[in-house]
């Protein structure tokens, strides 16, 4: 009996040390990986709900985002920004190959193009860069859940020859059919300890009555 449950107990360990086992993966690999699992997230209608917190030097804001995809192509953009006490609205909604833009209240306009806000970021080349998977348990289910956190050398604020090194840690999780379900990132400094900028990113799929139809547009008539 006692061997018995030392046999037990001994599976139990090694089942629980397989399972949380964390493995290096290369740049490529994490980037690939990434990669596909958003590529498979366009096989299903979703809602992407972003959350995004700045607090920087001479600014701070708060951002939220929705997108929504149909298996049609259609897709919906929203962006709500509050920035020194000024709330922005943008909307977007893409019916084929015609665009439907509009900012706060103001009459929706037709566009051939994207007309909505646009980023571009780029980083130096990491001080030190430490990539992981490993598999998880997220609300009951098995999922493979991906790290990057690179540390650079201190070159993006005017303190920097005061403080020391930045940090950037991004997070993503793949359930066990391939589809991203969330994204996570986080920069800021090391030491003293100080957070500029979180983002939580957050998958829906299958959503049920999810619509995205050509809104009205004024025909510019007195």
């Amino acid at each position: 009996m006692k061997k018995t449950i030392a046999l037990i107990i001994f599976c139990l360990v090694i089942a629980v040390n397989s399972f949380s086992q964390t493995e290096e993966i290369t740049e490529s690999q994490y980037w690939l990986q990434f990669k596909m699992a958003n590529e498979q997230s366009f096989k299903s209608s979703k809602r992407i709900t972003t959350k995004e917190v700045y607090q920087g030097e001479k600014s701070s804001y708060t951002r939220e985002i929705i997108e929504e995809f149909l298996n049609s192509g259609n897709r919906r953009y929203i962006e709500i920004k509050k920035e020194n006490n000024r709330t922005t609205k943008v909307e977007l909604i893409l019916i084929g190959k015609t665009y439907y833009c509009r900012i706060n209240e103001d009459l929706w306009k037709q566009s051939e193009q994207w007309c909505g806000p646009m980023t571009l970021s780029t980083m130096p080349e990491p001080k030190t860069s430490k990539l992981t998977v490993e598999e998880t348990k997220v609300n009951g289910q098995t999922v493979k859940f991906y790290q990057k956190y690179n540390t650079y050398i201190n070159e993006y604020f005017s303190t920097k020859d005061k403080e020391g090194i930045t940090y950037f840690h991004d997070k993503f999780w793949v359930d066990n059919k391939g589809f991203m379900i969330r994204r996570e990132w986080e920069f800021g400094l090391i030491e003293p300890k100080k957070v500029f900028e979180t983002r939580v990113t957050v998958y829906e799929y299958n959503i049920k009555d999810l619509k995205i139809e050509a809104p009205k547009i004024a025909s510019g008539k007195n």
